[in-house]
């Protein structure tokens, strides 16, 4: 298992394997999550009301998110993993001041009961 594993002899076990990549197809991935990252980072400039009304510190965590990484970019893209928010700070009256997002999956399990 990997736990067994310490991570210097997974990588050297991962580098010594022969492993190719077709670079073309690297290549155009990065400049699909380039893109994908340039498209929200305008739509953030393009539709400031985005930051305004009730889910506006929502709206800015989600898209600081995103725009972040090219990782986080393609975790969005994939749909495979929800995006959802923790730590919650609000003001003394109750409104939403900050908050984080981070990306999460949906584990689910069946238990048998008799």
């Amino acid at each position: 298992m990997i736990d067994d594993i310490s991570k210097d002899e997974l990588l050297r076990k991962l580098a010594s394997m022969d492993i190719k990549i077709d670079l073309r197809r690297l290549q155009e991935y990065s400049a699909y999550l380039q893109g994908a990252r340039k498209a929200v980072m305008l739509m953030q400039k393009q539709f400031p009301e985005l930051s305004k009304g009730k889910d506006a510190v929502y709206n800015k965590t989600a898209l600081s998110l995103i725009t972040d990484s090219l990782r986080n970019t393609d975790l969005w893209l994939s749909e495979v993993y929800e995006m959802r928010f923790r730590n919650h700070k609000r003001n003394k009256k109750g409104k939403l001041l900050s908050c984080e997002a981070y990306f999460s999956t949906i584990v689910s399990y069946i238990q048998e009961v008799k």
